[in-house]
């Protein structure tokens, strides 16, 4: 799963958001946008945006910030088990979330979005030939001459 918050428009310079973990306040992430991804997500978009590679057996949350306006401002991991709670803060007045690349809504100031693990699970078949690091490696390109 990845998703991500932006802002509502190229006009607008930075977005600012405020990031709660179980209730706690984690921190503001100002810049051009924040990624909230579980592993599977994060050989996606989150990776292009600095972000680490993680295992697909790993239950936890990536929150990466997209560009962000303070240079301290850097990736990190949580617990699956957690819940995630972002709000936009001023001076934003507007966002755009996107989920799994598919649907945009719209959230204000006063909105809070909530995200965690569902208690639901995808089993997902994979050939035995099929490895993982096999996959990574080739999509990555490791080890190849490049130049």
């Amino acid at each position: 799963m990845k998703f991500f918050l932006t802002k509502d428009s190229i006009k607008r310079n930075i977005i600012s958001s405020e990031i709660y973990v179980n209730d706690k306040f984690l921190g503001k992430f100002k810049g051009d946008g924040v990624i909230i991804a579980t592993p599977t997500g994060s050989t996606a978009y989150s990776l292009s945006a600095g972000g680490p590679i993680i295992t697909p057996e790993l239950k936890l949350f990536l929150i990466t910030p997209i560009a962000p306006h303070n240079l301290n401002t850097r990736p990190i991991i949580l617990s699956g088990d957690v819940k995630i709670v972002l709000t936009i803060s001023k001076p934003s007045e507007v966002g755009f979330i996107n989920i799994d690349g598919n649907t945009h809504h719209k959230i204000k100031v006063e909105d809070k979005v909530e995200i965690c693990y569902s208690t639901e699970t995808l089993k997902i078949v994979i050939p035995e030939a099929r490895n993982y690091y096999d996959v990574l490696r080739e999509k990555l390109k490791w080890g190849e001459n490049l130049c």
